[in-house]
């Protein structure tokens, strides 16, 4: 009966985040807007805000009951004992330490890419400013965190701790890396991270992106299991969707030819370093669980 009533959870939890972004998604598009369109940021804001309604919607629908903190809850709590304060701020300026090194790491690939002005003219500021800009835009990121929280709620605050409970960690990361990235697949057709017109769009642009969810839900579980509170996962979200890195003020797309050009290939290398970390997350979550197991598994034999 568990079972059954843990799978009817799931799907309608899943049915009510995807429906309205797939729905709402399709007919703007289908309407003739473009990506490029102003309205497609409003789509984007509410569509971040989806997975929350669901959770409370499925609770309502299944009788489940929803819990802001303590044990088995959302996580909404947010707390610093146990040196959770230090995950926190590593939760908020990993993203921007990851998309630095990206940003390096292409300018090294394209030396003939490094300008030094055409940012600071297009954005009319002064160079003593670059320094500051990152930090401005995390903090702006952590501030404006909203759109973040509403994923989060959903994604690593409901369904990750259902998927582990039922498969383990490991399976969970995977599973819950693919469901959040097939989640944005609508958008990710129109022109959501990789522009259209690129090689082997769409179906490439859908696998790297899988790729990658599955690399940052790692990173997000671990934020939430090491704080403790959703609010590190929110934080880091918002952080890595809207994080300026110093090395991106250097970057001059339009001395790009060839095989660079491709905004998948772009996405790849600039972002390549947070699969580095997802990975290093990965395994990290994977010992945890075989420590824990193990640990408590000492504890029943001493309990005999």
């Amino acid at each position: 009966m568990n079972k059954k009533k843990d799978l009817t959870v799931m799907l309608v939890f899943l049915f009510f985040a995807f429906a309205p972004l797939w729905i709402a998604a399709f007919a703007y598009f289908g309407s003739g807007h473009v990506y490029e369109d102003s309205g497609t940021q409003l789509l984007c804001s509410a569509a971040m805000l989806c997975p929350t309604f669901s959770v409370f919607i499925t609770g309502a629908i299944c009788k489940e009951k929803i819990d802001f903190t303590g044990e088995n809850s959302l996580k909404l709590g947010i707390y610093f004992k146990d040196k959770k304060w230090i995950w926190m701020l590593v939760a908020i300026f990993l993203p921007w330490v990851y998309k630095e090194i990206g940003g390096w790491l292409f300018l090294a690939f394209n030396p003939e890419c490094f300008d030094t002005t055409s940012f600071m003219q297009e954005q009319g500021m002064d160079a003593s400013l670059i320094a500051v800009m990152p930090l401005y835009s995390v903090v702006n990121a952590v501030i404006f965190s909203i759109g973040g929280l509403g994923e989060e709620i959903g994604w690593r605050g409901f369904m990750m701790p259902r998927l582990e409970k039922k498969m383990g960690i490991g399976p969970a990361i995977l599973v819950g890396g693919i469901i959040w990235g097939v989640w944005h697949y609508p958008v990710n057709y129109y022109g959501h991270n990789f522009g259209t017109g690129y090689w082997g769009e769409p179906w490439l642009g859908f696998l790297i992106f899988t790729i990658f969810t599955i690399a940052m839900n790692a990173l997000l579980t671990l934020a939430v299991k090491k704080t403790n509170s959703v609010w590190s996962a929110a934080f880091m979200h918002a952080v890595n969707n809207g994080a300026l890195a110093i090395s991106a003020m250097f970057i001059n797309g339009e001395s790009l030819t060839g095989f660079w050009t491709e905004s998948t290939v772009q996405f790849v290398v600039m972002m390549g370093p947070s699969l580095v970390f997802g990975i290093i997350a990965y395994i990290w979550l994977i010992k945890s669980e075989k420590k824990e197991k193990t640990a408590k598994a000492r504890e029943e034999v001493q309990a005999v």
